[in-house]
């Protein structure tokens, strides 16, 4: 891009910032380990490759009178060496008023980034032309661009539908979806010190995922999800507790509309039980997930959904209230008609695919989202050369939710690896 630009957050953006606050803010992690060690003068010369490529996560966020935006950031990018326990706290100012990090370890390159940035997506886009770019520069010169999987051409300039708001474009006009919601159920404890963040990830065969979601008649994302529902309805048992049990799950809307943005395009819808109903089995937690699920994610529904969003951000009188007073209000929503009204979160990026080439040098990944502002857990999975894995993060010192979901699989049938931080 010729001429550098400030630019207003996108609609799913606009939340981010007024819900942060000194000890949390919306991360999530893509990472990949390599068949060769890492080399960071190397790595560093891809990202600043990537980046010119990318030019709005050249960014930082500033703070105007009524509404954030961006504006053009031209300090180092930040590059640093990865730690045990990723995902804290993201210091802006710290790091040259960027947005993500990319970190490396020993065999891995890792990027963290703050959700007003981007979403999951988008951040995959960057990671798999960042990890291309970077093979070609250590001298894998077979590793090429492939935009159709979402490795860019670093030697291209970024398009005008690269940076569209597709909120604001593909929101129906004059539709409306109501908002409230019941109260959901919620794991509870002690959290760990230091603002801890507990990880694990359980790595198996997709295929026999695949296959078992088959039986049911459900997509694989509709098993897990049921999967964590049944987790978490067996502890909620445990407890004597009461609630419905409800997942949050984010659904890529370029899936249903025809847009090439690189900033957020998702939405988030919630499905789950409500054990009021009576007891439930597996089959038929799965059968009601996959229900919803198919229901909810209508073109007319996630159109009235995105309007609905839309509408808040063109309101005139919305659009005239200071900033520091709409932080408060959007703040204050958020923790009661937000995260209330789920018990985790999952969030699935699907099968991951790189070209031939690539495959010989990347050897596994990770999705990893951090800690939630109100709940205690989230969970999120990817799918790469045949393995599925599938990442729960948890502030709690009770390893429950952790060590049940991996038990919940291995009872299903799944050979099933385990790594954490401990």
């Amino acid at each position: 891009m010729a001429k550098k630009q400030s630019w207003k957050l996108d609609n799913a953006a606009l939340i981010f910032p007024a819900i942060q606050n000194g000890s949390h803010n919306m991360l999530f992690r893509i990472s990949a380990d390599f068949a060769e060690p890492i080399d960071q003068k190397v790595l560093s010369q891809a990202l600043s490759d990537v980046a010119d490529r990318l030019p709005h996560f050249r960014v930082r966020l500033r703070v105007g009178a009524f509404w954030y935006y961006f504006d053009p950031n031209d300090n180092a990018l930040p590059l640093e060496q990865d730690v045990i326990n990723p995902l804290r706290r993201m210091d802006f100012k710290g790091q040259g008023g960027y947005m993500f990090r990319i970190r490396y370890g020993s065999n891995r390159i890792a990027g963290e980034f703050f959700h007003s940035l981007c979403d999951g997506t988008t951040a995959l886009t960057f990671m798999r032309t960042l990890w291309a770019r970077y093979l070609f520069l250590l001298g894998h010169k077979e590793v090429l661009p492939a935009p159709e999987l979402g490795i860019l051409d670093c030697g291209d300039s970024i398009s005008e539908e690269e940076l569209e708001d597709a909120f604001i474009k593909y929101a129906e006009k004059g539709a409306k979806l109501k908002r409230k919601e019941s109260k959901a159920w919620h794991l509870t404890g002690e959290r760990l010190p230091n603002r801890g963040l507990a990880h694990v990830t359980l790595s198996m065969d997709a295929s026999v995922l695949y296959t078992k979601a088959k039986e049911l008649n459900v997509t694989v994302n509709e098993y897990v999800t049921a999967c964590i529902t049944e987790t978490l309805y067996c502890l909620q048992k445990k407890t004597l507790s009461k609630g419905e049990v409800k997942v949050s799950v984010p659904v890529n809307m370029r899936r249903y509309y025809p847009t090439k943005t690189l900033r957020n395009f998702s939405l988030y819808t919630n499905v789950g039980i409500d054990p009021k109903c009576g007891e439930y089995d597996f089959p038929t937690i799965a059968k009601e997930i996959s229900a919803m699920l198919r229901y909810k994610l209508q073109p007319k529904l996630m159109s009235a959904q995105m309007a609905t969003n839309v509408a808040d951000e063109k309101n005139v009188l919305v659009r005239a209230v200071p900033l520091f007073i709409k932080n408060i209000v959007l703040s204050t929503v958020y923790l009661t008609a937000s995260e209330n009204q789920f018990t985790t979160n999952y969030s699935g990026l699907g099968v991951v695919r790189l070209t031939p080439e690539m495959e010989k040098y990347v050897t596994g990944m990770c999705f990893m989202l951090g800690a939630p502002r109100v709940n205690t857990t989230q969970v999120s999975g990817l799918t790469y050369k045949g393995r599925f894995y599938l990442t729960v993060t948890d502030v709690l010192r009770d390893k429950s939710f952790r060590r049940e979901i991996a038990k919940n699989f291995v009872e299903k049938g799944f050979e099933v690896t385990v790594e954490d931080n401990g």
